[in-house]
């Protein structure tokens, strides 16, 4: 009997031994256990040159199995070893594949030296189907799958093929070609990073190259970095997105994330702040909107104010809600006092009210409606001496059997005329003449004087009739007094109490 080669053929030979009953005190006590793997061509070869019977190779082949195809070099082989028909009836028994397996693959040996790689591989794919131990047909579908570039499943075919023949000669080989398709992974991961595609496009983007690379080997530490660093860029992508208000990009892209990494609970938490933030943008749009169409307090539910306050009571410190119900309140408020300066009294008074009805924390919009509501104030275009001036003040008239109001509005003083002859009579001017105090057509020599001094209001003009008619007016000292808390609080005028040198006007 030869020596036995390697460690390899020690192992049969001990399988052999058990198999049969010998006793195992036969073998040196160092001996390693009996491997229950398949026998390859070549260990049954060297079996039979250390001088093994081929019955006993036999009884080997039934207990282990092979991993081979038999084929007639392959009997032709192990004949010049030996082989008796006894042993290649066992062999042919636990062949690893069927003849139409051996048949299959054989045509695609045949298309892939033709050049026909995708025919090649379909029928090594059908052969792997009918005989999945058999290392061979996994060896030529990776040549086939390399062919056409699919580096992953070459890699994973090539890694098939190494563990169902650990022994094979061309092992060295093959690792290093895993190796290689590998390093060639790790390159297209890193040019998608390097251009941006870091989740999408799908099937060419860093985290797929990565993937792919951790498929073939899971852990592999340069494809663990790059996917790490791909997921984190994408998701600052996402982030970036939502800074800009693009709601719809960073929804995606955080569903794309939580998709590709379900173990991950920020994305779907992400999603929802994302879904949060676009719905607070949608109803800040909407109070925007309302704002621009004038609507600042009405109509109900559609106006600026009550929607930016509708996100306010949601988020608190949203800053851009709290900017535009300040400035629809001030802009509402500049729509009252409009009201007030073109006499409509009636507007002024209505806005003040929805003001009030809005903030009743805020009692001046009540006390502001109030007023207009009970003192006649009126628009006055008022021509001094030296200065324009506006101010409201309430004037009657009395000439010749005509009464009604006297209005001082910015187009100049006007009359609003209820009957009596002169009843079309509307326009008057101003004189410069100085009216120091009352006079007896008045009734109340020196009322008017008094109230005037009582006020603070110094008064230079007198009314006449563009006809150079004499005109009377008054002027009550409530009404001097609701124009001077107008003024102050709408305009800012401060008043200096001047007290006038009485005299009589003849």
């Amino acid at each position: 009997m030869k020596p036995f080669a390697n460690s390899r053929q020690w192992l049969l030979v001990l399988g052999l031994a058990l198999s049969l009953g010998l006793p195992q005190a036969a073998f040196s006590q160092g001996a390693p256990q009996a491997s229950r793997k398949p026998i390859s061509e070549a260990e049954i070869l060297d079996l039979l040159q250390a001088g093994v019977s081929p019955s006993r190779a036999a009884d080997l082949v039934n207990q282990m199995g092979i991993d081979f195809l038999v084929t007639p070099e392959v009997e032709q082989r192990l004949r010049s070893a030996g082989a008796t028909d006894e042993l290649l009836e066992a062999i042919r028994k636990r062949s690893v594949a069927s003849p139409q397996a051996g048949e299959r693959f054989e045509q695609g040996r045949r298309l892939f030296q033709q050049g026909d790689y995708a025919g090649a591989l379909k029928e090594f794919e059908e052969a792997e189907k009918l005989a999945p131990r058999w290392a061979e047909v996994h060896a030529e579908r990776a040549a086939a799958l390399d062919a056409t570039e699919n580096y992953v499943e070459a890699a994973l075919a090539w890694k098939r093929y190494v563990q169902l023949a650990p022994t094979a000669s061309d092992r060295k080989q093959v690792e290093e070609r895993i190796q290689e398709k590998i390093r060639a992974l790790v390159r297209k991961g890193f040019d998608a990073y390097t251009t941006q595609r870091f989740g999408e496009p799908e099937g060419d983007n860093a985290i797929f190259w990565a993937r792919q690379v951790r498929r073939v080997e899971p852990d592999h530490p340069t494809a663990k970095e790059l996917e790490n660093r791909a997921a984190i860029a994408w998701e600052n992508e996402a982030k970036l997105a939502l800074s800009q208000q693009q709601f719809e990009a960073a929804r995606q892209i955080y569903q794309k994330l939580a998709a590709v990494f379900p173990e991950n609970s920020a994305y779907p938490a992400a999603l929802a702040a994302i879904e949060k933030q676009g719905k607070t943008a949608a109803q800040l749009a909407r109070a925007q909107q309302a704002f621009n169409a004038g609507q600042y307090g009405e109509p109900p539910g559609e106006n600026a104010i009550e929607l930016s306050r509708q996100i306010l009571q949601a988020d608190p410190e949203n800053a851009s809600a709290r900017d535009l119900e300040v400035r629809a309140v001030a802009a509402y408020e500049g729509l009252a006092r409009r009201a007030v300066e073109g006499n409509d009294r009636k507007r002024a008074v209505e806005i003040y009210l929805r003001l009030a009805s809005l903030f009743p924390a805020r009692g001046e919009y009540r006390q502001r409606a109030s007023r207009l509501q009970t003192t006649d104030i009126l628009a006055v275009h008022y021509h001094g001496m030296k200065r324009r001036m506006r101010f409201p003040l309430p004037v009657k008239f009395e000439h010749k059997g005509c009464w009604g109001t006297l209005r001082l509005s910015p187009q100049g003083v006007q009359f609003v005329g209820t009957g009596g002859n002169d009843a079309r009579v509307d326009n008057f001017s101003v004189s410069l003449q100085g009216l120091r105090g009352g006079t007896a057509e008045m009734g109340r020599p020196g009322a008017l004087d008094d109230n005037f001094a009582a006020s603070g209001i110094h008064m230079t003009n007198i009314i006449t009739l563009s006809s150079g008619k004499e005109a009377k007016f008054y002027v009550s000292t409530d009404a001097v007094n609701a124009f001077r808390a107008y003024s102050a609080e709408f305009w800012g005028w401060k008043w200096e109490t001047r007290v006038p040198t009485k005299r009589r006007v003849k």
